[in-house]
């Protein structure tokens, strides 16, 4: 017979609980996005063309200026 350290007792608990987690985390729902047309275009907007934006990214502590396209 082998001595387990942990008895049978905990191992199907930390089961249970590990299953009831998986089960929760699976069950979320992610929100729809969905993507509404312009009923009044914007008259600086160009179809095809990228706009670019300057923002800035926190790595590590320290920020970055970084240019979103």
């Amino acid at each position: 017979m082998i001595d387990a350290k942990a008895p049978r007792r905990d191992f199907l608990k930390y089961l249970g609980f590990s299953t009831a987690a998986a089960t929760l985390a699976a069950s979320c729902k992610i929100p729809v996005k969905k993507a509404i047309p312009y009923a009044n275009k914007p008259e600086n907007l160009v179809p095809g063309v990228a706009k670019f934006y300057a923002t800035t990214y926190v790595q590590d502590g320290d920020v970055v200026p970084v240019l979103a396209k």
